[in-house]
């Protein structure tokens, strides 16, 4: 019975951890500087004791908190990395039907707000320079561009 009481007590500590993570990660959408990093800190301690086999809808929830983090700080293809991860644990999930459409929302628009700052991106990196600038002779990039 100790494994037994072992194996829950570890589940306890990991969701008191997921929800000092979404304290953390509330207080970062409130400008606190470092909330965002302490969220994650608490976030990748409950996943260190959740046994995503045996619990895949606990272990994908808190991969989706992390996916919320990455995307309220901006780093996008980490969010797109944790949400993917989220949605493949959360499939095998006995409640799927309730857990996995928020994820999938998630992940979907994180995808598009990454699509569309690669195109904004490639338009930068595209753009010719104003007419009356310098000549394309003295331009560095206008050169390499006519190449």
């Amino acid at each position: 019975m100790s494994k037994e009481g072992s194996k829950i007590e570890r589940r306890l500590r990991a969701i008191r951890l997921q929800e000092l993570g979404r304290a953390y990660e509330e207080l970062g959408g409130r400008k606190q500087p470092g909330a965002y990093g302490e969220a994650l800190t608490a976030y990748t301690a409950a996943l260190e004791l959740v046994d995503a086999e045996t619990d895949p809808g606990f272990y994908g929830t808190v991969l989706q908190d992390i996916g919320d983090v990455h995307t309220a700080e901006g780093r996008l293809s980490e969010a797109i990395v944790a949400y993917e991860k989220a949605v493949e644990h959360l499939r095998r999930a006995e409640d799927a039907s309730e857990r996995l459409p928020l994820a999938l929302v998630s992940l979907g628009r994180v995808r598009r707000r990454f699509g569309t700052l690669d195109q904004r991106i490639l338009a930068i990196d595209e753009e010719e320079p104003p007419p009356g600038s310098a000549p394309e002779s003295s331009d560095s990039r206008g050169s390499e561009r006519s190449e």
